[in-house]
């Protein structure tokens, strides 16, 4: 599952930077065309960018959090709540071994 989700993301960022590609072709047309000055060409694929990064990480986030959901669904824990879960038992395991050491059977 992570695989196809891996190439999703990866098509997805190929997408954009191809995107990219062809408006910094289009911009630098329009400057050697004289429909655009240089400076406005920049501000443009600046402007351009920064978007496309904004929009990248929030669909990174929102397919991270999808893909939570999905696998919370199917039974699977986060690292995090393990470590949790390892911390418990190791505190239960030293609680019953000090009960253990007081009341010898």
């Amino acid at each position: 599952m992570a695989s196809l989700f891996d190439r999703f993301l990866l098509t997805s960022l190929g997408l954009a930077a191809l995107s990219m590609e062809k408006l910094e072709e289009v911009v630098n047309d329009f400057v050697k065309q004289g429909r655009m000055s240089v400076d406005e060409g920049q501000k443009l694929v600046e402007a351009a960018q920064a978007r496309f990064t904004q929009e990248g990480q929030e669909l990174s986030a929102k397919a991270w959090e999808k893909l939570g959901g999905i696998m919370s669904e199917l039974g699977f824990v986060r690292k995090d709540e393990l470590k949790e879960l390892e911390l418990e038992l190791a505190q239960l395991k030293e609680r019953v071994l000090a009960l253990e050491k007081e009341n010898p059977s």
